[in-house]
């Protein structure tokens, strides 16, 4: 159970309206981005049609870097590995630096 503090003043109707347009307008949105991308549909969209500009959410992801030419991808990512922590290597607590 939720137990915020001004819980009591949500007017349930109101909020509800407010989520549906919210989610409205975030469709439209991609809506707008599939029909600039030139897709049909927003099921067309995949992974080649997207980019990042973190390089931690491209590795996670597999989706290109956007200010890495793709052909050097690869070797960005090589250059930096030393930056990105695989979860399965044991890390000491103690040696991670806070800043």
């Amino acid at each position: 159970m939720y137990t915020g503090k001004m819980t009591d003043q949500l007017d349930i109707d109101q909020g509800s309206l407010n989520l549906i347009r919210y989610l409205s307008s975030c469709v439209k949105e991609m809506e707008q981005v599939a029909v600039t991308l030139g897709k049909t549909a927003l099921t067309d969209i995949g992974k080649s049609d997207l980019c990042t500009l973190d390089p931690f959410l491209a590795k996670a992801t597999e989706i290109e870097l956007g200010y890495v030419a793709p052909t050097n991808q690869k070797r960005f990512f090589e250059e930096t590995n030393e930056f990105f922590v695989n979860p399965e290597d044991k890390v000491d607590p103690d040696r991670i630096p806070l800043h």
